[in-house]
């Protein structure tokens, strides 16, 4: 044995060797780069929201609330969108229509998730400047 053996004492890796008194209770850890660290919550949430991804979505989805809307409801649609395609943004249309809101939509030929062209953001400005304009009231100028 060795003389820290024999002292109750255990050497740790790490930058650099440090010693503790030993116990039957706790086990000598791991060098510090082979450790494994428990997930985090955040990392938790995460791996539950994929468990159940359609539970999740379903109830984050504004499409599922859109009979709940009451404000006026401008959508600015690329036709090109991957992420919320155009045929959402038709049935959220419809929806909130539907329950007796207000809501038109702009499409955006070739624009994605995020307006790119020069063309379609201002566009997209102006067309959200007048939707201010008529559902607030406000004349132009003032």
């Amino acid at each position: 044995m060795s003389a820290l053996a024999d002292a109750g004492l255990t050497a740790r890796s790490s930058s650099r060797t440090t010693f503790s008194a030993s116990s039957a209770a706790r086990p000598t850890r791991p060098p510090t780069s082979t450790r494994v660290r428990p997930a985090s919550l955040t990392q938790r949430r995460r791996t539950e929201d994929v468990a159940e991804p359609d539970v999740v979505s379903a109830e984050r989805s504004p499409i599922n609330k859109a009979s709940q809307i009451t404000a006026p409801l401008l959508l600015l649609q690329g036709t090109a969108d991957k992420i919320v395609p155009p045929e959402q943004a038709e049935v959220m249309l419809e929806r909130v229509r539907a329950s007796g809101g207000k809501c038109e939509m702009v499409l955006f030929e070739g624009e994605g998730h995020g307006f790119r062209a020069k063309a379609a953001l201002k566009e997209a400005f102006e067309k959200e400047l007048g939707w201010y304009r008529s559902s607030w009231g406000i004349e132009e100028g003032k």
